[in-house]
């Protein structure tokens, strides 16, 4: 850009013509919105010296979930552990799919004979199997059961620790 008395315009980069020496206030920053993907005009960023607080509503449902998350939990196998060998002959190492749950809900799941309506469901689901089903079929069946029985939480290897809580809880 060449130099130039205020007020005058000018010819910058890219033959884009910019006024010096603008009008001060806020108004100097608008502009329009940016074409994606093409455009690289820079963006207007206003640095925030600090976070907004959190909404009541906000607060809460950290606080809960910081709760939930101090809870004592358990490894629930997503696939039952005696269905292993059915599993392991489909290629489904079932050590690799476990999910932490908190202990009453893990307990409730298993509940009763024969490893609780969880195992019941995987019982019907394998035998209702006329041929071996491909593994994605079971994926999906697993993830129905999830759903099901409202199972939240990450899906990991069975010797792999939770991640940890955000910091400041």
């Amino acid at each position: 850009m060449e130099h130039s008395a205020a007020g005058r315009v000018v010819l910058a980069r890219g033959g884009v013509a910019v006024l010096l020496n603008p009008q001060p206030g806020a108004q100097r920053n608008w502009g329009s919105a940016q074409e994606l993907p093409r455009d690289s005009r820079p963006v207007f960023i206003i640095p925030w010296r600090h976070k907004p607080p959190l909404l009541p509503s906000q607060q809460q449902m950290l606080d809960e979930a910081a709760k939930e998350r101090r809870k004592p939990h358990e490894k629930h196998h997503i696939f039952p552990q005696m269905y292993k060998e059915w599993f392991t002959g489909r290629g489904i190492d079932i050590d690799e799919y476990v999910i932490p749950l908190a202990v009453e809900k893990h307990r409730s799941i298993h509940r009763g004979a024969k490893g609780g309506p969880w195992n019941a469901e995987w019982d019907k689901f394998i035998r209702a199997q006329l041929i071996p089903p491909p593994k994605e079929e079971i994926y999906r069946h697993a993830g129905k059961l999830i759903y099901e029985f409202e199972l939240f939480g990450p899906v990991m290897p069975y010797w792999k620790q939770p991640p940890p809580l955000p910091l400041g809880y």
